[in-house]
């Protein structure tokens, strides 16, 4: 299976046709830290953060409740929850003698035999040596294929976003399950899709045709959401709507490992209460900055 961009492009259809598309966007919930934590064996309720050198770059749930947040230091981070589990990126240097080969086929072994923590692996927030070794990301490399590949076998058409996010087009598989003669069948998936899902505005699936095929999407959702965790051990967050950028927006509102579902009603209200740096290509100091010039034309 070939993780594939989704079909038909938007700008080829008209408005009709955009309404009835059904997008998702999933994103792998700490990614760097579930990755760690699967690794080493460590309860995900345990506060975890992933370090490279002496910062972090990814911190858990049960982390950031207590105020631990990307960026700080380990030393900073420790003052406010001093169990903090800091696993550090792999790293690759000198004193490897260059057999990266061998680490690799360790790392694999590791992995197939389940986890368990290696007896040489570090966890108190030692740094490694940045005059001697560099990083190397290939352990999350590896473990997000594994998930592309699930989600490959499950779904027809997945467009890898990132390391750890994709969107699937799931039109046709809705259009199918609408066109079903079973209308039980059909309306179970949309009771078991509004269940499994938050929403801005409530669907309202029983007047609203947009919204019927949203809610069988968000049951598609939740399908491939569990056959990702059965496959991999890894949760996801999921947005479902009628383009990637609403589908986006809407998986951050709704984390960790849960899912939302955006109607066409509900994205004036999102779009609202919604900071313009979240935003694609409106992130850091430009969405700052464009934030800022629009308060000083129409205030807040």
């Amino acid at each position: 299976h070939n993780v594939v961009p989704t079909t038909t492009h938007p700008g080829s259809m008209d408005a009709s046709q955009l309404q009835r598309r059904v997008v998702i966007h999933l994103d792998l919930d700490c990614f760097y830290a579930q990755v760690e934590a699967k690794r080493l064996g460590i309860d995900p309720s345990v506060p975890l953060a992933v370090q490279q050198w002496s910062g972090l770059i990814a911190v858990n749930y049960p982390a950031r409740h207590r105020g631990v947040k990307r960026h700080l230091n380990v030393t900073e981070a420790k003052k406010l929850v001093p169990e903090l589990v800091c696993v550090h990126v792999e790293t690759i240097g000198d004193d490897e003698g260059g057999h990266v080969d061998a680490e690799t086929t360790e790392d694999d072994a590791h992995d197939a035999a389940g986890g368990g923590v290696p007896t040489t692996e570090k966890t108190d927030g030692t740094s490694h040596d940045k005059q001697s070794r560099k990083v190397s990301l290939r352990r999350y490399r590896r473990a997000s294929w594994r998930v592309m590949s699930a989600l490959a076998d499950r779904c027809e058409h997945v467009e890898r976003a990132s390391i750890d996010e994709a969107y699937v087009d799931v039109t046709r598989e809705v259009d199918a399950a609408v066109a079903s003669a079973d209308a039980a069948a059909v309306d179970e998936k949309v009771r078991d899709g509004i269940r499994a899902s938050g929403a801005v505005v409530p669907l309202t699936p029983s007047t609203s045709e947009h919204d019927r095929r949203l809610a069988v999407g968000a049951h598609v959702c939740a399908e491939i959401r569990a056959a990702v965790f059965e496959r991999t051990g890894f949760t996801m967050s999921g947005g479902v709507a009628h383009n990637k950028m609403l589908a986006k927006l809407a998986s951050a509102r709704n984390k960790p490992n849960k899912q939302t579902a955006v109607s066409a009603r509900a994205v004036t209200e999102m779009m609202e209460s919604l900071p313009m740096r979240s935003i694609k290509g409106l992130g850091g100091k430009l969405g700052e900055k464009v934030e800022a010039a629009l308060r000083r034309v129409f205030g807040e």
